[in-house]
């Protein structure tokens, strides 16, 4: 799988999870031609910013990826357009995902700081972990992304991309999550808070086990 087919791949995967259904000779189109919003903008801009070490991940990039992904799903799903405060912003309303409710949108903010300054102390120190501590690293980093649940929508596929983007940092191809898969072992690695679960899952797709 070339390049382009792994990106648009990515994306088309990460979108059936959330119901939206796109259309791959578009998406490697987008691709080709360097989309500057919308999903495949998105990957792009997370890709480029993947290659400059000197660059560490900010809120401002996960708020900008977000902003794109949610702002295209309007028009590819006019049923789920957002309210324009909702896009590019931490959620100012409490969410659930399932049964379980995630933290008070009051505390979102805190928490997201937190853990970006963990992604960023990460991203100095990892050249010297090994493989494994990397992977797992990583894995926990997107199972407190979903758990925060920092945004009104849009939290699955802005947080996929945030680990194409550390796998990318890594210098890792980044694997892709399968709408096959979620049920059988992506949503129940979150279902039940595990991260042990999570930890398992990156090691498979990454192929550690």
């Amino acid at each position: 799988m070339d390049r382009i087919e792994l990106l648009a791949e990515f994306i088309l995967q990460s979108d059936l999870i959330e119901g939206i259904k796109d259309s791959r000779d578009d998406l490697e189109e987008e691709i080709m031609l360097k989309k500057q919003d919308g999903y495949a903008g998105a990957i792009l801009y997370l890709e480029s910013l993947a290659e400059n070490k000197n660059h560490f991940l900010t809120e401002a990039d996960i708020k900008k990826v977000q902003g794109w992904i949610t702002e295209e799903q309007g028009e590819k799903r006019p049923d789920l357009r957002l309210r324009p405060e909702w896009i590019g912003n931490y959620r100012n309303i409490g969410v659930r995902v399932g049964e379980r409710i995630c933290p008070d949108y009051s505390k979102a903010p805190g928490l997201m700081k937190n853990l970006v300054l963990q992604i960023q102390e990460w991203q100095k120190r990892q050249p010297s972990l090994t493989e494994e501590q990397n992977i797992f690293t990583i894995a926990d980093f997107y199972f407190d992304f979903e758990i925060i649940h920092p945004f009104v929508d849009g939290n699955g596929r802005t947080g996929r991309a945030i680990v194409f983007y550390l796998m990318r940092y890594l210098g890792r191809d980044p694997f892709i999550f399968t709408d096959e898969e979620k049920y059988w072992m992506h949503f129940p690695a979150l279902k039940s808070q595990e991260r042990l679960a999570m930890r398992k899952y990156f090691y498979q797709k990454s192929g550690l086990i």
